[in-house]
């Protein structure tokens, strides 16, 4: 009996053509081993983004089964300067934002308020004649100030004193 020749696969036997004596048995089979899968180069099946994994995969290029598959890492985003929004002040927040150049997330914070620049400023005491003030604080930046005026006390001549007694 002819048999026909059957090619191997990757993972199967083939054969060659061959005969078999119906009376006795023999046979001129001839086996051929299975070829194995002959790797691909890797391919990107699903690009990686800022936040999202991507995947790329290995098939086999004679039957196209997946032979291996491995992640991409997420690239993270590239986000570029801070943008100031509103400058904070003496006694205000103000804020500021990034974008990413890739995706266009944008990420907003709040920036502190600065706090006063104080500059101490020493006591006076008042006079008779000018007023004075109690040691007081300035902001440097924007005029705050704890300055305390303290009027002249004005003159205090006691009692008169005859210095001759009219005649």
């Amino acid at each position: 009996v002819h048999h026909d020749a059957k090619a191997p696969t990757c993972t199967e036997t083939g054969h060659d053509a061959y005969d078999t004596c119906t009376r006795c048995g023999y046979s001129t089979y001839h086996e051929i081993p299975a070829l194995g899968h002959d790797e691909g180069k890797w391919t990107v099946v699903r690009d990686a983004d800022c936040t999202h994994d991507g995947l790329e995969e290995r098939r086999c290029t004679r039957c196209g089964e997946l032979l291996e598959s491995r992640t991409i890492g997420a690239k993270g985003h590239s986000y570029g300067d801070w943008s100031v929004d509103k400058n904070p002040t003496c006694t205000e927040s103000g804020s500021r934002h990034k974008t990413c150049s890739v995706c266009g997330d944008t990420v907003t914070e709040t920036v502190d308020a600065l706090g006063h620049d104080l500059v101490h400023h020493d006591a006076k005491a008042p006079t008779c004649t000018e007023s004075g003030y109690d040691a007081y604080d300035t902001c440097s930046r924007c005029g705050y100030s704890t300055y305390h005026e303290i009027p002249a006390t004005g003159h205090s001549y006691g009692d008169w004193v005859v210095d001759k007694n009219p005649t």
